[in-house]
């Protein structure tokens, strides 16, 4: 908008977007202002039709290679619940993952105590707010990780939004699920 840059260059057209509507979306808004794209590896011109027929077909092959990317986690996700293993995001208090076994659990010794806590708390008083009102108050803080890059995670203030997915989670009853299918966990 302030006309600071003319253009934008990537590797390949799939690595700017991979959804053929986002990319005319975006292209259009920017040739308003005049700037043009440029793939280091895919010759094309977007200003004539056989360009835009190629960055077209360009497009919709990686819009398929992310569709069958998102079946094949779903798939696998599906196969680790019904195999009794927790299968993805961040793992829950209470738990650490084992590095040396995907999908598997253990128990957090300085954790569960506080998962008790909370859970007591909230069946006395009823009240997700109230409940990480008192938690934070007395300075507990959620579950803190490292990621498999090393990042690290969570470490903040508790919230009703985690009181209430805590209190849902079927990790806590020994299950695991996919989609509204239950499973027990291993």
């Amino acid at each position: 908008r302030q006309g600071k840059f003319q253009m934008i260059v990537f590797r390949a057209i799939d690595r700017f977007t991979r959804n053929i509507f986002h990319f005319h979306d975006v292209y259009k808004k920017l040739e308003t202002y005049g700037v043009t794209l440029i793939s280091a590896t895919q010759p094309f011109n977007s200003s004539d039709p056989i360009g835009q027929f190629y960055i077209n077909l360009l497009l919709s092959f990686a819009d398929l290679e992310r569709e069958q990317a998102r079946e094949r986690t779903k798939a696998k996700m599906a196969y680790q619940a019904r195999q009794g293993l927790f299968h993805g995001g961040y793992p829950p208090l209470g738990y650490d993952f084992i590095k040396e076994k995907k999908g598997h659990l253990k128990t957090n010794s300085k954790e569960v105590s506080l998962v008790r806590r909370i859970l007591t708390k909230y069946i006395s008083i009823q009240s997700t707010n109230l409940v990480a009102k008192h938690f934070n108050g007395l300075g507990y803080r959620t579950k803190k990780w490292i990621t498999q890059e090393g990042i690290t995670r969570g470490g903040g203030k508790f919230t009703e939004g985690v009181i209430l997915h805590l209190l849902k989670n079927q990790t806590y009853i020994g299950k695991t699920h996919e989609g509204d299918t239950l499973y027990k966990g291993n």
